[in-house]
């Protein structure tokens, strides 16, 4: 995450690793704790971690996917609910269709199943690239 001010400032975060919601919440604090957010107002902080949340949605879905599905057939709610478990943040269903959704169209995922019964699965030649 980078943030440059008006004037000129930047706040640089990486984070590299799983991380939950939780504990950027955590960050976020210690930020305001520290007094580096004097100059930001609490909306600059919010949109922030917004646009850090909505740019690592696909990252960090692909991760979890390496990680607790590999070698096995899986749904999108069996996705939602290890999401949840591991990152603590609810994600719609619908959103992870989609993702999931455009992983298979870019090869990176197999699908079978009606649109109602779909399940998923990592395609050999992308379990090489994960």
């Amino acid at each position: 995450m980078q943030y440059t001010s008006p004037d000129g400032n930047k706040i640089t975060i990486s984070i590299e690793g799983t991380f939950n919601i939780e504990k950027i919440k955590q960050l976020v604090e210690l930020i305001e704790l520290t007094g580096l957010s004097n100059n930001y107002s609490q909306n600059e902080i919010t949109n922030i971690n917004i646009s850090h949340k909505r740019n690592n949605v696909k990252e960090s879905l692909i991760m979890l996917l390496e990680k607790k599905f590999k070698d096995r057939w899986f749904t999108t709610r069996e996705v939602a609910d290890v999401y949840y478990k591991y990152y603590g943040e609810k994600l719609p269903l619908n959103t992870i269709s989609s993702y999931l959704s455009r992983l298979y169209r870019s090869g990176v995922l197999s699908c079978k199943g009606s649109r109602i019964n779909r399940m998923y699965y990592i395609s050999p030649e992308a379990q090489n690239y994960m």
